[in-house]
C-alpha cells in the first residue's frame, strides 16, 4: 500500500486521479491548499481537519486580486511567510521535497497543493481529491510521480510556508 486516503473532499474522486482534472471551477485550489497549510502551522491537530470551502472560497477571492502584485503579497495578507525552496520540473520537484521537513505549498500552470512532513511523515493535499498519508518519502515521491506524470515535466514551484508572529 503505498498511500492512506485520510479523507476525501469530492466522493466521485477514489483512487488515482488525473491531474489537470478540475472539480471545481474556476477554482478554490489554491485557497484551500493555503487554508489546510495555516490550519496545521496553528495547531498540528488540525491536520486530519478538511479545510471550509466557505473560508478556502475567501481565500481564493483574495488571491485572484492580490497575486497580481506577487504570490508573497497575498501570502503575507493571510499570515503566511513564504519562501521558494524550489523552482523546476516536477519530477525533480518530487525529489527535492522527500528530503525536506516543513509545510509546503506546491503550483504548476495554475494549480496549488500542500505538503507536510512531519515527524517522517508525508503528507499531501490535493485539494481536488483530499489528504493522503504516506509511510516514507519513497511512497511520497513514487504516488507524485505516478499521480502528476502528466504535469512532471511542468514547471513546479515549492514554498515553504510559516505563520508570521
Amino acid at each position: 500500500m503505498s498511500s492512506f486516503k485520510l479523507y476525501s473532499l469530492d466522493e466521485n474522486n477514489i483512487g488515482i486521479w488525473d491531474a489537470g482534472m478540475r472539480c471545481y471551477d474556476p477554482g478554490i485550489c489554491t485557497g484551500l491548499s493555503v487554508l489546510w497549510c495555516k490550519q496545521i502551522l496553528i495547531n498540528r491537530a488540525n491536520l486530519y481537519i478538511p479545510p471550509s470551502n466557505f473560508e478556502a472560497s475567501i481565500l481564493q477571492a483574495k488571491y485572484e486580486v492580490l497575486h497580481l502584485l506577487r504570490p508573497s503579497v497575498f501570502l503575507r495578507q493571510v499570515n503566511l511567510e513564504p519562501e521558494t525552496r524550489f523552482k523546476g520540473l516536477g519530477l525533480t520537484c518530487f525529489l527535492y521535497l522527500i528530503t525536506e521537513t516543513g509545510v509546503f505549498l506546491l503550483s504548476y500552470e495554475g494549480h496549488m497543493l500542500a505538503a507536510a512532513i512531519i515527524n517522517a511523515e508525508f503528507f499531501l493535499f490535493e485539494p481536488e481529491v483530499g489528504l493522503f498519508k504516506y509511510p516514507n518519502g519513497s511512497m511520497f515521491r513514487k504516488d507524485m510521480s505516478r499521480n502528476y506524470k502528466n504535469v512532471s515535466r511542468k514547471i513546479w514551484r515549492i514554498r515553504q510556508v510559516k505563520l508570521i508572529a
